[in-house]
């Protein structure tokens, strides 16, 4: 299954041009099915990465001021935009053979990896 992905490299989060697909699968991944316990630091870190999330998915819905950098000819975009407060952020529009299902799983619930496949990222927690 192929999708339209779009990548903000400087925040290493990704948003699919079928957002709604990608909303109703963290919607079922997104709160646990038990109550769990969870520390003071851990809802820290948890209403932090919603809040990151939320400020990406904004940067890439937003489509005033990206400056094409490379344009390739199978159709790879690679766009910049400097965002105050953030800085010089990237966007990649590509068309990937992947399911919504294999992208998520990479990019959400195995995001500690990303270092592995992403060499401008040398750690992520």
């Amino acid at each position: 299954l192929q999708r339209t992905a779009v990548a903000v490299i400087g925040q290493e989060i990704t948003h699919m041009k079928h957002w709604a697909q990608i909303k109703h699968h963290m919607g079922k991944h997104a709160e646990p099915k038990t109550e769990v316990a969870v520390s003071e630091d851990q809802l820290f870190y948890i209403q932090h990465g919603k809040e990151a999330l939320r400020k990406a998915v904004s940067m890439l819905e937003d489509r005033d001021g990206w400056k094409v950098e490379i344009k390739e000819n199978n159709g790879d975009v690679i766009c910049s935009k400097v965002i105050p407060g953030t800085g010089k952020v990237f966007r990649l529009e590509a068309v990937l053979e992947a399911s919504v299902d294999d992208l998520y799983d990479l990019l959400f619930v195995r995001v500690e990896e990303m270092h592995h496949w992403n060499p401008s990222v040398q750690h992520i927690k």
